[in-house]
Order: C-alpha cells, then structure tokens, then sequence
C-alpha cells in the first residue's frame, strides 16, 4: 500500500510558501515588505482560483534568498521549519503517518510548493523521506528561481506520483488500487480520483461537496504542536 499526503492545510495548519514569505520579512531579507506582502498574498488568490502560474510563485518566493549559497539557504529553512511550521503541525496528521508506516505502507508527500521547503518540512515534522515539491536549477552552488523537471500541482501531481512508481517499478495499475491520498483542495481532484481510497481533510467548499457526492472520507483535523 501507498499513502500519499499533500501539504499545505492538509499535514500543517497553513500554507507553507505564505508562511515562509512572512518570515522572510521578519528576517529583514525584505526592503519592500508591503509590496512583497502584497503579490504573495495575489498569488494565493490566483492558486485558489486554480489558475496559479507556478514559475510567478517562484520568483517571488526564492528572489530573495538566491544570493545565498545553497548551504545557507538550508540552514535558513532548517530554522524556519523549527520556527513556524512545526508548531502547526496536526498531531492526527502525524499520528496517521506513524500508523501507515506500522502497517508496512510507503509514504509518499507531494506538495506544489518549493522543493526545498518541502523536503525539509516532511523530515523534520514528520520523518518522510519521500517527498516532491517544485525543483528549481542550481547554478554555481545557488539556488535559481527557474523551475525544472514536473510540476506537482493539479494533474501534475499524477505525473509526479507516476514518476516515483517507475523509480520504483511499480507497475501503476496495481499501485493505484492500493493508494490512499489525502488532501484538503481541489486542486488535487486528478489525483484523488485515480486512487482507490480518497481521503479528504479539512476541505475547501467546492471539494466537500465533491466529497460528500462521492461518499470519501471527509477527516477533521484541529488539534496542532501549538495548541497541545
């Protein structure tokens, strides 16, 4: 079996890339903190009406911090990650992975947002090694904003999981009778209409109702590291 699990309002009680945008601010790695603020906050608006260009998202988020060597980008995430995003974690979501790895299953996280951010988040919170976010070019030991390889947003995240299948030779028909995929959005219905367990966690309104027509599990998540 493979347990598949987005991200962002699915694991975490929140959106990553807004989440780190507003640290980065925090951290003074912003001049232009308003307008900044601003076009993340456009992008998100974009993402929910599901016509998001992933390479804008890109640019903003990564902007300020390719200057970096890589080395120290990640150790800005690291403190990031310990920071702003563990203390959101849902505490049924790490439960639900911890179950799944005792019945033997792979786990899998698959998140349209950066790479980088997403690797450190499912390590740290959540002791995933495998997991897909948006990949970007090296050049010269720095991170670049230019996106390469597949894109794990919407019917994307097909491709992705198809990817990871073939790495893994895994012939997809069997592999998709035996997925579970958990997710909170919409954007994900390429996905969780190809699995044979669906699995729907603190959904948006236009995938409850999708939900509820298609009798899915509908899971409520609230209780976070914070709120322990």
């Amino acid at each position: 079996m493979i347990a598949i699990f987005d991200l962002d309002e699915t694991l975490i009680h929140g959106d990553c890339v807004t989440l780190w945008c507003q640290w980065l601010c925090e951290q003074e790695l912003i001049q232009d903190i308003d307008g900044f603020l601003q076009e993340e906050q456009l992008l998100m608006e974009a993402y929910r009406a599901k016509i998001l260009d992933q390479q804008d998202c890109m640019n903003l988020v990564l902007r300020p911090i390719i200057h970096l060597p890589i080395e120290d980008v990640h150790s800005l995430i690291t403190q990031f990650v310990h920071e702003k995003i563990a203390p959101i974690v849902y505490l049924a979501g790490q439960r639900l992975i911890q179950e799944h790895y005792e019945h033997g299953d792979d786990v899998i996280i698959i998140s349209a947002s950066p790479q980088m951010i997403v690797s450190s988040i499912a390590h740290i919170c959540f002791n995933v090694n495998q997991c897909f976010g948006i990949n970007v070019v090296q050049k010269d030991h720095h991170y670049t904003t230019k996106i390469q390889g597949v894109i794990p947003y919407q019917s994307g995240k097909v491709n992705v999981f198809e990817i990871y299948l073939t790495q893994h030779d895994i012939n997809p028909n069997d592999a998709y009778r035996q997925s579970y995929f958990y997710s909170d959005s919409s954007n994900d219905l390429p996905l969780l209409e190809k699995v044979a367990y669906p699995n729907i966690i603190n959904p948006d309104d236009e995938l409850r109702t999708i939900a509820e027509a298609n009798n899915w599990p509908i899971l409520h998540f609230t209780t976070t590291l914070q709120e322990k």
